[in-house]
């Protein structure tokens, strides 16, 4: 299938093995892929590229599945093995991240300030310390800087747009998170979960019937999905749009039969539906 000292070829197959969910397969390929002597290679820089990259995919691949111990194992190997030629940024940042998640919190910082010495104007590497900032409730105002920062580097780049709402969410200061929210559901309308969280925010911030054309979209992107229909109906319900939430609670019961935040929430709106029936 491949020549067998093809470091490259290694990686490509883990990589695509990864990207299927095949991940204990993914995980031994690109562990053989790190293995290989290069000695023989007649491209040696290519080579020693594909082992390091396998190591960045296979922490990656860890991450990924809360293995954060093992992750932190893998991107140290590949600082070990690093050559100078190869472009770190993207392998500091996530060594950072891993890093943090087991609460090695003076060494992620290190890391992640690595990454941005040598990718200043890498937008992912912004914002990996800004969200690892956040988690400080002291650094906040830096957190924010470095948010702000990323918007310039990239002003088209709805990453930075959503990753600087949810900041802005986690402060509770809605309405900046919602405008923000709402640019990168413009950038990336496709984007299911993004505009979930968009309609959240702008129903936190009290733009109730933008959170409902918010919802409507979400339904529409995933009709299939009961809480599409679920959190429309609430918002519907809250928007006094009676007839139209019982709709969607319907439709969400079809989905899923047994929701009990759905059952509640209809019952309450029967509750109302009933009485405004008396007062007729």
């Amino acid at each position: 299938m491949y020549r067998p000292s093809l470091a490259v070829a290694y990686l490509n197959m883990g990589q695509l093995l990864a990207t299927m969910g095949r991940c204990e397969e993914a995980e031994s390929v690109l562990k053989l892929c790190v293995s290989l002597d290069g000695s023989y290679s007649k491209d040696p820089m290519n080579h020693e590229t594909s082992r390091v990259s396998a190591l960045v995919t296979l922490g990656k691949l860890h991450a990924d599945r809360g293995r954060h111990l093992d992750a932190v194992q893998a991107y140290k190997h590949a600082v070990a093995i690093l050559p100078p030629y190869y472009n770190s940024r993207v392998l500091f940042s996530l060594y950072g991240d891993a890093l943090a998640q087991l609460n090695r919190h003076r060494e992620a910082e290190m890391w992640h300030k690595a990454a941005l010495e040598v990718g200043p104007d890498h937008v992912p590497a912004h914002l990996s310390y800004g969200k690892w900032l956040s988690k400080n409730r002291t650094r906040i105002h830096e957190a924010e800087n470095w948010f702000l920062r990323a918007k310039k580097l990239a002003p088209g780049d709805a990453s930075v747009y959503k990753h600087f709402g949810v900041f802005l969410l986690e402060q509770e200061r809605y309405s900046e998170a919602a405008s923000q929210l709402v640019e990168a559901v413009a950038l990336e309308p496709e984007d299911y979960d993004l505009t979930v969280t968009a309609a959240t925010a702008l129903r936190q911030a009290g733009v109730s019937l933008r959170a409902e054309e918010m919802y409507r979209k979400a339904a529409i992107l995933r009709p299939q999905d009961a809480s599409s229909h679920s959190n429309l109906g609430a918002m519907l319900h809250l928007n006094g749009k009676h007839r139209e939430a019982l709709s969607s609670y319907q439709n969400a019961l079809r989905i899923s039969p047994d929701d009990r935040t759905t059952l509640d929430n209809l019952n309450k709106l029967r509750n109302v539906l009933r009485r405004r029936s008396r007062a007729a």
